[in-house]
């Protein structure tokens, strides 16, 4: 009776019919990182969105969702079945030892989050259950709490589009070929290999059926050697260009089913409507074909999640996790390092930090109906949980290096990385503040500096109402100087503002360094140890990288408007004319290798002061020197 009295008041407020459209924030509430319990609104205004208990903030009808993780047994082990998307993949890792048990209850909260009534749902009874409790009148709220309960929580797989690149790759521009088999498919498909360069074949599967003739070659080299053989794309070439269309012919299929396809003078992955038409032409008999070796997107996936990161991190150490203030992970939501690295840096920002803070934790809906949509609350989400930390078991880095000295027990059940429950995983904020551009939603890698320029102007723009502009913390002003080679006069041309100044590392000043080693060898007459010297990679100091930045160069055959178009050399330099409170400095890493035009990762240490003076960097007019009017 108390249930149906309840129930009247709120029965008028859901949404009718409820929208299947749209996330539900069941396992992460919009406003933090909390797991568990998560009250996911039945309301029309906020329906599908979560919160933590003691941000709801209104009265109201609730559907809680309450996780727990448990051992698996051995025998219960997730899929080992190839995953198709990034986001499947990270989501089946995650289950690796563990899964998430999910109940759910129907609640009633009170304005200061308090439960008024709770009774326990599930989603094979929740018709009963609920015609239980409202004797008449019951369907719109069966289907609206039926909808939260059946939806696949967002952040796992619909929040983030899958990277399922069969999905994303364009048609093909080719509606039709001219097709002649002239190099017949062996159907022993142990035979197939490379047929310009069979020597260089790897047994990887890595081959290449050209749509317009049968030819068999192998995929493409990469820039830095590995990959295929790079037949089929010489074939391509070497029949003037005129059979652009390739299917790897290991990905081939009874039902087509994400199958890699290359146009080659569109130099992309493609889909290809009639696919099975040109197959047949062929004689392909792909219906009783399987696939034999991964696709491009599993590669992807496989090389995401296997990456060796000993390249960047410390190379067999035993690593103790940490969680505090101030020193809290972000989970890595598939090529995300660059986003995460960002986020990083802009949360140590006091100014950033404190106004993102405040921000969060002064919504109202409002304000911001949809925070789970709005930067400033996501943002505000992520800078508060690496500043504050909170999430799951703290162990600090004092508490932390103990351990690693004294040699003890480190038990990860107490600071997990991997625990869902306890992760901090930016996924509503990468969707949040990607602009609707589908570079910075999708799983693929992208430049840190870039980013941040994008984070920077998104931030501006969410701001701008206000009058505050973090960009502002960054942005530093620059103007060229040129000096006419003819008379000495000077012209000054101001630059747009930029928030990174991008540094080249000289490496014809980098000095290399020797130092002393003992190894294993024969030593003395004893044996033993022995001293043997051993080059470390070469040094250039961050202050020869800043003074490249200022340098002068002469830029030849310029015309001067003031000498009526007469050419004469121009001196040109950059200066700096305002230095912001925080200057962001990307230090270029790839130069161009002049023989092969490919990049080259340069081996060289920057070497980082603790403090350096910028003043040499600094621009002023002279006075009484000879200046001309900028063209």
């Amino acid at each position: 009776l108390f249930w149906m009295t309840e129930l009247t008041k709120y029965l008028p407020l859901l949404p009718s019919p409820p929208p299947s459209n749209i996330p539900v924030h069941s396992t992460e509430s919009c406003l933090s990182f909390l797991h568990t319990p998560v009250y996911v609104s039945l309301g029309r205004d906020d329906y599908g969105l979560g919160y933590g208990k003691d941000e709801v903030g209104k009265e109201g009808l609730f559907v809680k969702f309450v996780h727990e993780r448990v051992a698996l047994p051995a025998s219960e082990a997730p899929s080992t079945s190839d995953p198709k998307t990034i986001s499947e993949a990270l989501y089946e890792s995650s289950k690796a030892t563990h899964e998430t048990i999910t109940t759910t209850f129907l609640v009633i909260l009170d304005g200061n989050g308090n439960e008024t009534s709770s009774t326990p749902i599930t989603k094979s009874g929740v018709d009963a259950e609920i015609a239980a409790l409202v004797s008449e009148g019951s369907a719109p709220l069966t289907q609206c709490v039926k909808t939260l309960i059946n939806a696949t929580p967002a952040g796992i797989t619909n929040l983030i589009p899958p990277v399922v690149f069969s999905d994303d790759v364009k048609v093909t521009k080719h509606k039709t070929l001219d097709q002649n088999l002239e190099y017949p498919i062996p159907k022993d498909k142990t035979t197939w290999t490379c047929g310009l360069k069979p020597e260089e074949y790897k047994n990887d599967g890595n081959l290449w059926l050209n749509l317009s003739d049968g030819f068999i070659g192998g995929g493409r080299k990469n820039w830095d050697g590995s990959g295929g053989t790079g037949g089929g794309l010489e074939h391509y070439e070497q029949t003037g260009k005129t059979r652009p269309l390739a299917v790897k012919i290991t990905t081939l299929n009874a039902t087509l089913s994400g199958v890699d396809c290359y146009s080659y003078d569109e130099d992309d992955m493609v889909a290809i409507p009639n696919l099975r038409e040109l197959l047949e032409t062929l004689g392909v008999d792909y219906k009783s074909m399987t696939k034999t070796s991964k696709t491009t997107s599993e590669m992807e996936v496989e090389l995401n999640l296997n990456y060796d990161f000993s390249a960047i991190t410390e190379e067999g150490a035993k690593l103790i996790p940490v969680n505090c203030a101030g020193v809290t992970g972000l989970k890595n939501l598939g090529n995300s390092c660059y986003m995460n690295s960002v986020l990083q840096m802009v949360a140590c920002v006091n100014e950033v930090g404190e106004k993102y803070e405040d921000y969060v934790d002064k919504w109202t809906p409002a304000a911001s109906p949809n925070p789970d949509k709005d930067l400033g609350v996501q943002m505000g989400k992520v800078i508060k949980a690496i500043r504050t930390g909170g999430y799951g078991p703290v162990r600090t880095i004092d508490e932390a290096s103990k351990i690693e000295e004294e040699g003890g027990e480190v038990k990860d059940e107490d600071v997990d990385p991997s625990n869902p429950l306890t992760q901090v995983a930016p996924s509503m904020f990468k969707l949040a503040a990607s602009g609707g551009k589908s570079e910075w939603v999708g799983g693929q890698q992208q430049d840190a500096g870039e980013y941040l320029r994008h984070l920077l102007e998104g931030m501006e723009k969410h701001e701008g109402a206000a009058g505050e502009n973090s960009r502002k913390l960054f942005e530093f002003g620059a103007v060229k100087e040129m000096v006419c080679g003819e008379d000495g006069k000077k012209m000054y041309k101001d630059q747009e503002g930029d928030v990174i100044m991008d540094l080249r590392v000289p490496m014809e000043k980098a000095k290399r360094k020797v130092k002393a080693v003992e190894k294993e060898g024969e030593g003395d007459e004893g044996g033993g140890k022995k001293a043997k010297t051993e080059e470390e990679p070469p040094a250039v100091s961050l202050q020869e990288c800043l003074e490249g930045y200022v340098s002068q160069s002469v830029m030849e055959g310029y015309k001067w408007k003031h000498l009526g178009d007469k050419v004469a050399d121009a001196y040109v330099k950059t200066g700096i004319t305002n230095f912001p409170p925080y200057l962001v400095l990307a230090v270029g890493r790839y130069e161009v290798d002049q023989t092969t035009w490919t990049p080259k990762k340069l081996k060289v240490d920057v070497e980082v002061p603790m403090s350096i003076d910028l003043g040499f960097m600094k621009m002023t007019k002279e006075e009484g020197e000879m200046v001309i009017q900028e063209e």
